[in-house]
This record gives C-alpha cells, sequence and structure tokens, in this order.
C-alpha cells in the first residue's frame, strides 16, 4: 500500500485509547499507517495521573472491533525508545498497520532523568 501524506503519530493514555477504538478498527481494516503513544495510568475515565500502572498492555493488543493486524511495542529505555519509534514508523508505513508504544510513569521520569545526565 502507497500511503500518501504524512505520517502520523498520536499520543494518548487509558481513557483517551478506549475512545479510539473505532479508529484505530478504521486504520487496521482500511490498512492506514499509525502510530499510537500509549502511556498507561491506573483507573478508568480520568484515572489517577500521578501514579503507575502496566494494566493497558491487553486493551493495546485486542482493542477494536474485528480482527486486524497491528504491533505492539514496550520500550525499556529512553534510547531504546527513540530506536523503537523509528521502526514503528517503518513498519506502519512498510506493512499499514497500526502500531501502539506502550510506556507509563517510572518510563517517563526516567525518560527526565536519563537526559538530565547528558547536560
Amino acid at each position: 500500500m502507497q500511503s500518501t501524506g504524512a505520517k502520523v503519530m498520536i499520543g494518548t493514555s487509558g481513557g483517551g485509547f478506549d475512545l479510539m477504538t473505532e479508529s484505530l478498527s478504521l486504520a487496521g481494516i482500511a490498512e492506514t499507517p499509525l502510530v499510537i503513544y500509549l502511556a498507561s495510568r491506573p483507573g478508568p475515565s480520568t484515572g489517577v495521573a500521578t501514579y503507575t500502572a502496566q494494566g493497558d498492555l491487553d486493551m493495546a493488543r485486542y482493542a477494536g472491533h474485528g480482527e486486524f493486524p497491528r504491533m505492539v511495542l514496550a520500550p525499556g529505555c529512553p534510547k531504546e525508545a527513540e530506536e523503537l519509534t523509528s521502526q514503528a514508523f517503518y513498519f506502519s508505513q512498510q506493512f499499514g498497520i497500526p502500531i501502539i508504544i506502550l510506556s507509563d510513569k517510572h518510563f517517563l521520569q526516567m525518560h527526565l532523568l536519563f537526559y538530565k545526565k547528558q547536560r
């Protein structure tokens, strides 16, 4: 599939991702390249933004209507996140699939510490 237009990446967290499942399904069935950054957090609806959780893995793997291929990536450190994000764009364009990159609050704090040390 040849894509026309810009590469797309969307950021969200648990409750917002739930509301995006119809769009995720459409992207999957239409083979539209898409990268989603999903920051896990506990709780329904607005959740608890100051705590961490990794409970969105199953939601990322199985969200949507019908069956369509997708890829779920979970980087373990900031450097790996950079590499996997680049690969996510490549694979989403190459295969026309939605790709979800998972993280959580601890990962983001690690990211801040990593870049503070490099300054």
